[in-house]
């Protein structure tokens, strides 16, 4: 009787194992040869941007002079801006993995994300997507950026 609840015990255990493989396999199905690429191509994209007003892009406006003056990031390597997506929809993944959701559950919020990266979407199409992503994306990373500064002002208040 007791091999069996060990054998249960060991079977329970599995499922765990196997999501946290599934997981893994998922993070290196996108080779990182590609995904560099389009970390290059976002970097030597060169059109001028037009970011204001920062509301239509939902870009929060102190997470956005926290990111580009304080820190003195590069706007396009931060915030997903809809031009750049018409122009390189494989930016998508970029964003996507920067703002830590997986394509599943990015297609929850827009399904036509996978069809964006992997270019297969009309010019109509994608001018509509490629905005809808775009606000997804800056909406994410703004609330992470944002909890982010929270947490820092928090620990600096706590070393004090």
């Amino acid at each position: 009787m007791s091999e069996r609840r060990n054998l249960h015990a060991v079977e329970a255990g599995r499922p765990r194992e196997r999501a946290a493989s599934r997981a893994a396999a998922a993070r290196r199905s996108v080779p990182e040869n590609r995904f560099t690429k389009v970390i290059q191509q976002i970097r030597e994209f060169r059109p001028k941007l037009r970011w204001k007003p920062l509301q239509h892009l939902l870009i929060d406006s102190h997470v956005w002079d926290y990111t580009t003056r304080r820190r003195g990031y590069e706007p396009k390597l931060i915030f997903c801006h809809p031009d750049l997506l018409r122009e390189i929809p494989a930016a998508s993944l970029y964003y996507r993995r920067l703002a830590g959701i997986s394509l599943k559950d990015a297609m929850k919020r827009c399904h036509r994300i996978g069809a964006l990266e992997k270019e297969a979407l009309s010019a109509e199409a994608g001018e509509k997507t490629a905005e809808e992503v775009a606000k997804l994306y800056n909406t994410i990373l703004c609330a992470v950026i944002k909890d982010t500064m929270r947490h820092r002002v928090s620990r600096q208040l706590q070393i004090a």
